[in-house]
């Protein structure tokens, strides 16, 4: 399952989207980046990348330049590991994921391509690193009916890396025949683009390795099946559609001498943004609660522990192939917005009915009334070490309360 609380749709024309004030946490609970020693070791659907022009906040809002400052401290290790990459190109720089493996890169002396349709913004949205003196280039994603484009090959050639983390939002929209295309577009036709430039490349040229986001929609839906890697794929349009992300990610095979690695995202949580960045503001104005029956199950990971396993991907020679990024610990809606409610101080009670869900999105409802329970087994098999690995560390570890 793809998802984004639908509880934001619902509520988009509260007054707390036009009064700053109104809707955002107190000084009781706030976003902060994870801070490790905090943690209290608790027990208690398919990801999906954002598009660089799916980011809602703005770096003032979510407080990245207090991340910034405590990125070092809270991940030392993972820093040290980034250190040992020269040069990535991120496509889809600007989203969620993409502006915090940004932080960490930037931190770590990278130097960054960032690779985005809208170069202004992304410049805006990252100036501070520039301006701190670290290096960071800009390029234009190239219109996708050109067969070549010189400028969009040069920015990925000779990289440690290419980060793909590039696609429209999925949830909270209808899924008109159109955006049907968008959604393929901006993930197939994208990872092909990109695929066919590294191909092109002379073999001294081409970046050691991809790292290509996919989601655990992959697999389906299901209330009562376990998916790992190993599993085959749904027959619905979120799976058919992650099926042909991936394959064109595939043609790039070893024989070219790119290393190619598929994550399959699962829920990202973290502060500021992804499914907190919507859910959080509806249950501190108490009006949170599950969508739907509460009974589907949610595949998810902490932010850290996601650009942690893209950090991996890239410096451990021996990840091939698709590793699902999610916690080893997966939780039903209702579980999820009941520990949420209670590390903020708030009742889960307010569900939203199932039929004005698919009222609202038609088929798109999918996305948020089906689930799917995936265990990362060739992620843990590779020797990761998740983080956060339940449900309520990751909560606690994205939201401080004090």
């Amino acid at each position: 399952m793809l998802f984004v609380l639908i509880h934001a749709s619902l509520f988009k024309t509260c007054p707390h989207q036009k009064n700053k004030s109104f809707g955002h946490l107190s000084k009781r609970s706030k976003f902060l980046w994870p801070r490790t020693k905090q943690l209290t070791v608790a027990k208690l659907s398919a990801g999906a990348s954002n598009t660089d022009r799916d980011s809602s906040y703005s770096s003032s809002k979510r407080g990245e330049d207090r991340a910034y400052s405590e990125i070092t401290a809270a991940n030392r290790s993972l820093l040290d590991r980034a250190k040992k990459v020269k040069s990535v190109c991120i496509v889809g720089a600007t989203g969620f994921v993409g502006q915090q493996l940004v932080t960490l890169l930037a931190k770590a002396g990278v130097e960054l391509t960032i690779v985005t349709r809208d170069v202004a913004r992304a410049k805006a949205t990252f100036g501070k690193y520039e301006r701190r003196g670290y290096s960071l280039q800009y390029c234009q994603l190239p219109s996708l009916v050109l067969d070549q484009d010189v400028n969009f090959k040069a920015c990925l050639a000779k990289k440690d890396a290419v980060v793909n983390l590039a696609g429209a939002p999925i949830a909270g929209k209808r899924w008109s025949e159109a955006y049907k295309d968008e959604l393929i577009s901006s993930r197939v036709r994208v990872t092909q683009k990109i695929v066919e430039m590294i191909m092109s490349m002379d073999k001294e040229e081409r970046p050691k390795v991809l790292i290509n986001a996919s989601a655990v929609g992959y697999y389906g839906v299901s209330d009562s099946k376990e998916f790992d890697e190993s599993s085959p794929p749904g027959d619905d349009f979120l799976a058919v559609l992650c099926r042909k992300w991936e394959s064109a990610a595939r043609q790039l095979d070893q024989s070219f001498g790119t290393r190619v690695v598929i994550l399959r995202f699962g829920i990202v949580v973290g502060s500021g943004g992804g499914v907190l960045g919507s859910m959080t503001p509806i249950f501190q104005m108490f009006l949170g609660g599950p969508v739907g029956t509460g009974r589907q199950w949610i595949s998810w990971i902490q932010i850290m522990d996601l650009v942690n396993l893209i950090i991996r991907s890239i410096t451990d020679e021996n990840m091939l192939g698709v590793f699902n990024a999610c916690s080893p610990e997966p939780v039903t809606m209702n579980d999820f917005c009941e520990t949420l409610g209670n590390i903020i101080g708030r009742p889960n009670w307010l569900p939203v009915p199932t039929f004005v869900i698919r009222a609202m999105l038609g088929e798109g409802s999918i996305v948020v009334l089906e689930g799917q329970r995936v265990y990362p087994s060739r992620t843990l098999a590779s020797g990761f070490h998740f983080q956060y690995p339940n449900i309520y560390s990751a909560l606690e570890a994205s939201i401080n309360v004090s």
